[in-house]
């Protein structure tokens, strides 16, 4: 035990054990579609260049969010991207946190 603890001790002298860093806005406040407060990306207003940007979402597949939030009206929750063809549940688990919707009124 006492060697582990002297082996964590040692990493996070030499910064070899990172955490991984929470995704940065690259836009500012007026253009960002982004969360405010949050870095996640507001799937309802993000451009399909931005969709394109998350893991596991393609150009083709960030155009069909787009175009199906342009047909359809905007995402009332994360899990509703899954109406999206393309979109499965491993899609949706691997882009959850970094993620959400806004400006969508309660019912």
């Amino acid at each position: 035990m006492l060697a582990l603890a002297a082996l964590v001790g040692v990493c996070l002298a030499q910064n070899a054990w990172r955490l991984p860093r929470p995704v940065r806005a690259r836009f500012d406040a007026q253009q960002s579609h982004y969360i405010s407060g949050e870095a996640r990306l507001d799937v309802n207003r993000a451009t399909a260049a931005e969709l394109a940007e998350l893991s596991g979402i393609g150009d083709a597949l960030a155009q069909r969010i787009v175009d199906d939030r342009e047909q359809n009206g905007p995402f009332a929750c994360v899990d509703a991207l899954t109406r999206v063809p393309g979109v499965g549940a491993r899609t949706l688990e691997a882009i959850r946190d970094r993620i959400g919707v806004s400006g969508v009124d309660a019912p």
